[in-house]
């Protein structure tokens, strides 16, 4: 049977996926050929669309991409049969939000120093979830007529490290998990739509991974991954144990849309920790 086919479009958030494939996943899953092609985000848009590829507008781009993938440099589109877009600035960022804006009805949790309308607190949200790279590879896949399945896989939320941070304490209600929870519930709403309008699906952080609204357990940040860099501990990048928590989610989406194409009866995939 021809391996299903994945392309992995990625900045340095790819890097815990990556690893997490080539390490835990892919040994178990011969049915599925998974590429990734990362880089900065900001490099990520200097590609040119040109009869269905994406071609890389300067060498440092193409460098990286070959890297990421075993040395192809353009990226064929109609070769592959789905696209993950992993990172690339699909965020909701909390304290740039919501430190000094919010509505009527999140005074319940303190008065905001900027008070704005829902609607308008709403447009702030959407605006800052709308201004990524995910959203532009998207529109260029679909430009380019395939009609395959995209999914798109936020930037992990930071470390819950953040919250012991003096910063939340000189703004009482970002300490608030409660008025987290209700941001966080708004803007997944808005990031699945944005989503749906661009030809595409969220796939959102996984609960497990999540310690308290807004942010992710700390053990999954550990040593994260960066691409070409040392491990780190720097609260924003994730770990290998993230990835592969990551990627069995949308190997799952990927096997509802493909009708049983991804995961094959008998593989046993080892979407756990490797502490479990």
């Amino acid at each position: 049977m021809t391996p299903y086919r994945v392309c992995v479009l990625g900045n340095s958030h790819s890097a815990a996926l990556h690893m997490a494939w080539k390490n835990r996943l892919a040994p178990e899953m011969a049915n599925v050929a998974m590429t990734f092609f990362a880089a900065k985000s900001q490099l990520m848009r200097h590609m040119t669309l040109t009869n269905g590829v994406l071609v890389p507008d300067d060498r440092e781009l193409g460098d990286l991409l070959a890297a990421t993938s075993g040395g192809l440099r353009r990226i064929d589109l109609s070769g592959y049969d789905a696209f993950v877009l992993a990172g690339l600035g699909a965020r909701i960022t909390l304290t740039a939000l919501c430190k000094d804006h919010g509505t009527v009805a999140h005074g319940r949790w303190g008065e905001p120093d900027n008070l704005v309308s829902q609607n308008c607190f709403r447009a702030m949200l959407a605006a800052g979830l709308a201004d990524n790279i995910a959203f532009w590879l998207l529109d260029r896949i679909r430009e380019s007529g395939s009609t395959a399945p995209a999914l798109i896989c936020p930037t992990p939320l930071y470390s819950e490290i953040e919250l012991e941070r003096p910063f939340m304490r000189r703004h009482p209600r970002l300490g608030d998990a409660a008025f987290r929870a209700a941001v966080m519930e708004e803007g997944k709403r808005i990031a699945f739509d944005l989503a749906a309008a661009h030809g595409g699906e969220m796939v959102w952080q996984d609960e497990s991974t999540i310690a308290a609204p807004g942010y992710t357990k700390r053990e999954f940040a550990r040593a994260a991954l960066r691409l070409g860099k040392n491990p780190t501990d720097d609260g924003k990048h994730m770990n290998e144990d993230y990835g592969v928590v990551v990627l069995g989610n949308v190997l799952k989406r990927l096997d509802a849309l493909s009708e049983g194409r991804v995961l094959a009866r008998d593989t046993v995939v080892p979407f756990r920790r490797k502490s479990a």
